[in-house]
Parts: C-alpha cells; sequence; structure tokens
C-alpha cells in the first residue's frame, strides 16, 4: 500500500525560505507521492504508456512557478523507477543519480519521510526540508482511460495513520 502524504499550504513552504535561501532544487518521487498526488487532485497517475510520474511533474512545476514568481532560482528533477527512489535504493550507491545543473542552498522533498531521509543520509551537508506531511496510506484501483492511468475514487481510500479513538 502506498504512503499518503499531503503537501504543505504555500504560505509553509515560502516561509522554510525565508531563512536567505536562493538556489531551490526540488526533488519529486514518482511512487507513492505520485499516487497521494494523483489521489488527491484527481489527476493521473501516467499518461499514454509513460514512465513519468504525470501528477508528481504536474505539482513540481505548479511549486517552481510560485517559487520563481517569489524571486527564487527553482530547479526540479523526479525520480520515476525504482533506482532511483531515495526510501528504496541503498544509500552507498555510487550510482545515485544526483544530477543536477545548479548546487542548490536548499532541496526541497516532494517526498514520504523515507524518500527525504534516504537523500539526508546521502547528502549530510546539504539542508534538505520536506515539505509533505505524512496522513496514512491509500489501497487504491486504477483503470487506463485513453491513454492516462487513473485513480478509480470508488475503489479508493485514505487510511489514517492514527484512528480518532471514539469516547
Amino acid at each position: 500500500m502506498p504512503i499518503y502524504s499531503e503537501i504543505l499550504n504555500d504560505e509553509s513552504i515560502l516561509q522554510i525560505l525565508r531563512d536567505g535561501y536562493h538556489q531551490i532544487l526540488i526533488v519529486g518521487c514518482g511512487a507513492c507521492m505520485n499516487e497521494s498526488l494523483a489521489y488527491k487532485h484527481n489527476l493521473p497517475l501516467y499518461i499514454d504508456n509513460s514512465n513519468m510520474p504525470y501528477a508528481t511533474i504536474h505539482e513540481l512545476h505548479r511549486i517552481k512557478e510560485l517559487l520563481t514568481k517569489n524571486g527564487y532560482q527553482v530547479e526540479i528533477k523526479y525520480y520515476n523507477n525504482i533506482d532511483g527512489f531515495f526510501c528504496m535504493t541503498d544509500i552507498a550507491a555510487d550510482e545515485y543519480p544526483l544530477d543536477w545543473e545548479q548546487h542548490p542552498d536548499i532541496i526541497l522533498m516532494l517526498s514520504c519521510n523515507s524518500g527525504c531521509e534516504g537523500l539526508r543520509d546521502r547528502l549530510p551537508d546539504t539542508k534538505i526540508v520536506k515539505i509533505t506531511k505524512l496522513v496514512g496510506g491509500v489501497p487504491y484501483g486504477h483503470r487506463v482511460v485513453a491513454g492516462k492511468r487513473i485513480i478509480v475514487a470508488e475503489e479508493s481510500t485514505i487510511i489514517p495513520l492514527i484512528k480518532k479513538q471514539e469516547g
């Protein structure tokens, strides 16, 4: 079952950057985060049999536009296969895909806790901040409609991390 995370609101993201950061790298996960975003925003998971995580890419571009409008230099990167997910790859592997253009002042992680911690272990001297909050899990059903793999809301649900106790 995928981890279900939600993105912090725009003001919270901007607040993180008010400490003098200018060069921003936003790293997005194409696995659980893609599924979370697709579920929450009714976006496709993938389009036309590609392995490009549509919902993650959509959100990365939205956040990049927000930050650029606020004067930040922003680069985005996403991972879409098991060799790139920071939660699943051996953090000591030399072939880790850390190939970005700029040397960021800060990396914002669009991922679950495990993805963020995996990158922190790989880059211990870099400021890395997760811009999501863990909510629970999201078992889902999906189908392909007009070349888009979509989540079927009626076959899906969010299972909260902590259930409210009655009483």
